[in-house]
């Protein structure tokens, strides 16, 4: 039986530890692909879109809760409303951040100029 060397002890160590992280990173990837199958299934559950009670029926809004038509209609127009106003606040603050670059360049070719004259 021949004694293990210190090369062959570190391959066996570089071995086992690409072996961890490999089987790590695909246990994630694994787990994250069956996590969205999950989730689709899931969602495939057919929920009732309306509910009746004894004073009327209740309609599911977005948000998963049965409320009353009006409610329902408040919900998801808050909810666009929301989302735009998201989206408006972002490119907003794309366009400060682009207006300042633009001013930032202009400035130092400015300079630039006018050592160049010098």
């Amino acid at each position: 039986m021949n004694p293990l060397t210190l090369n062959d002890l570190n391959a066996l160590h570089q071995l086992i530890t690409f072996i961890a992280i490999f089987s790590c990173f695909f246990g994630l990837f694994f787990s994250s692909i069956l996590y969205r199958f999950y989730k689709k299934i899931i969602r495939q559950i057919n929920f009732p879109t309306r509910v009746k009670t004894e004073e009327g029926y209740l309609y599911r809004s977005i948000k998963g809760t049965y409320v009353s038509k009006e409610r329902a209609e408040e919900i998801l127009f808050e909810n666009k409303l929301k989302r735009r106003k998201f989206y408006i606040g972002f490119h907003r603050s794309m366009l400060k951040r682009l207006e300042t670059e633009r001013v930032s360049t202009s400035e130092s070719g400015n300079q630039n100029s006018e050592t160049s004259s010098l």
